[in-house]
């Protein structure tokens, strides 16, 4: 049985995250851009899934060094889970969660075991 009912407003943020999970950009990413997307996830609004950001006070709280927590939100942003949006302010950034475009490629089993080029091999080694 289906309801027609409308998603609520206050699950944007979490429908976000789910998407991201999907995505499969974590498999990739560094320790500092993990834990910076955890506090990021706990500080986000969730209905906007904006946040405002100070390098300071995010390297505080996640117990890390200001240039680690720099290189964690950079991660984010290169990787689209975080998206710098503009602000009159200069003590800190404006980030809002986003989805990332690209998604995870499924692959199929590899069927090349033993063929191909062995350009190691000598010409008369190679059957």
């Amino acid at each position: 049985m289906r309801s027609d009912k409308q998603p609520h407003e206050r699950g944007e943020l979490q429908r976000r995250v789910s998407g991201i999970i999907q995505t499969g950009v974590f498999s990739a990413m560094s320790r500092p851009g993990l834990v910076v997307f955890v506090q990021v996830r706990q500080w986000a609004d969730f209905r906007t899934c904006r946040l405002t950001v100070s390098l300071r006070k995010l390297a505080a709280e996640c117990r890390v060094g200001l240039s680690t927590a720099k290189r964690g939100v950079d991660t984010l942003v290169e990787s689209g889970v975080l998206t710098e949006r503009p602000t009159k302010r200069h003590d800190f950034r404006l980030f809002e969660v986003t989805v990332p475009k690209r998604r995870r490629k499924k692959r199929g089993p590899r069927d090349d075991r033993g063929r191909g080029e062995k350009p190691w091999l000598a010409d008369d080694d190679r059957r």
